[in-house]
């Protein structure tokens, strides 16, 4: 059985590994395990620690949710590039949406949402949530690199120094906005007579949604977004070079401020 930390996030528990030979932490009181683990500052870390014996597993499946509630926050897995830049509430938000959607419920209704639903999950809940960061991640990953701009394309020095910095931590945040609203039954709103009354963010993750539209990119695991687009742009898809939205991108990037969530600037309404 695959003990390894993606293998575990994947499941709702820790699996016990095979081997039974017996170590000298397992000999440590479980107070002094837990120190250990809540020590760590990544999650894929304390998985596999988790999985280096039974002792532990049996261990991070008792208490892995209060030490996940504790070291996810700071896990780079939700953070950017720099400092500045914590998806931790959007991937939080993303996770809380998909639970509401799936039993049915408006958010207006559940107070504090966030807190109610991470502590009613349990570990399950943070594990989900690493499976969605991880998704969106690779997805980003992805992205970055099949828009990295090059000088046989245009581009000067300084744009692509700028796109190495900021591309990241931007597109993450459109994705993490772009899958929320999937699963709150919003779509982008934008007025098809007057494009030039489209905010640069609007623009942006339109844009991409037109992109990450096509087939290739499902191999991350990313949801197909093409239902938050209003029904007139959901067949522009064809229509729209790459190379336009490679500009869009790089643009965004060279201004001084880049936001890592578009929800306030994005009009969205339900479909």
């Amino acid at each position: 059985m695959d003990s390894s930390p993606e293998a575990a996030s994947s499941s709702n528990s820790v699996s016990q590994p095979s081997n039974t030979t017996p170590s000298l932490l397992d000999a440590l009181p479980t107070e002094i395990i837990i120190r250990v683990f809540e020590s760590i500052e990544d999650l894929d870390s304390v998985l596999s620690l988790a999985c280096c014996s039974k002792f532990f597993a049996t261990v991070f499946n008792r208490h892995g949710a209060s030490i996940a509630l504790d070291i996810l926050p700071h896990d780079p897995l939700v953070n950017g590039t720099t400092r500045s830049f914590s998806f931790y509430n959007q991937a939080v938000d993303l996770f809380v949406a998909q639970q509401q959607a799936a039993l049915g419920e408006d958010s207006a209704t559940v107070q504090d949402p966030q807190t109610a639903s991470l502590k009613a999950g349990g570990l399950p809940a943070i594990l989900a949530i690493v499976r969605n960061a991880r998704i969106i991640n690779r997805t980003t990953d992805a992205l970055v690199h099949h828009f990295m701009p090059t000088f046989e394309k245009g581009f000067i020095p300084h744009e692509i120094r700028e796109y190495n910095a900021h591309a990241s931590n931007m597109l993450r945040g459109v994705l993490y906005d772009i899958w929320f609203y999937l699963e709150t039954g919003e779509e982008i709103f934008l007025p098809y007579r007057h494009p030039l009354n489209y905010t640069k963010e609007a623009t942006e993750a339109w844009r991409i949604c037109i992109c990450l539209s096509h087939n290739r990119w499902r191999q991350f695991g990313y949801p197909n977004p093409i239902l938050i687009l209003p029904k007139w742009a959901r067949t522009m898809r064809d229509f729209l070079p790459d190379l336009e939205l490679q500009r869009n991108l790089v643009d965004r990037c060279r201004s001084y401020f880049v936001s890592s969530s578009t929800r306030k600037w994005v009009r969205v309404r339900r479909r």
